[in-house]
C-alpha cells in the first residue's frame, strides 16, 4: 500500500493509495474520524489471494494462527473506496480526485443526516 496523496476536502483527509493493506482497510474506523481512504488496485481477484496465500505462509514461517479467508463483509465501511484499474492506476486516480474536487461545483456532497 503506497501513498499517493492526500488531501483535505471539507475539513476531511482523503487520502489515495496504490494496492491495499487488508487488514489497514478493516481496521479503519467506520465513523469517519480517520477520513476517506481510496485503494486503487490492477486486479481485486490477485489482492485478495495473495492476501489469503500470505496468511498461509505467515503459518508456517512466523508461526502464526491462521486467519480466515478474506471476506468482503469484513470491508463494510463508507469510509473506503477500492476500485480496480487493472494497470490504469493513473488515469483513475486522476479521473476520482478531480471528480471529488469539482463535482456540481462543490467539493464534497454530503448527504444530510448521514456523516
Amino acid at each position: 500500500m503506497i501513498l499517493i496523496s492526500k488531501e483535505i476536502v471539507d475539513g476531511d483527509e482523503v487520502r489515495y493509495y496504490e494496492g491495499i493493506d487488508f487488514d489497514i482497510v478493516k481496521k479503519h474506523p467506520t465513523d469517519g474520524s480517520d477520513g476517506f481512504i481510496f485503494c486503487f488496485v490492477d486486479s481485486w481477484v490477485g489482492e485478495v489471494k495473495n492476501y489469503n496465500r500470505t496468511n498461509k505462509i505467515d503459518t508456517i514461517v512466523e508461526n502464526k494462527e491462521l486467519k480466515d479467508n478474506f471476506n468482503i463483509d469484513d470491508i463494510n465501511n463508507n469510509y473506503v473506496c477500492i476500485y480496480q484499474t487493472n494497470g490504469n492506476t493513473k488515469e483513475t486516480y486522476k479521473t476520482i480526485r478531480e471528480n471529488i474536487n469539482t463535482r456540481l461545483g462543490k467539493p464534497w456532497l454530503i448527504v444530510p443526516g448521514i456523516r
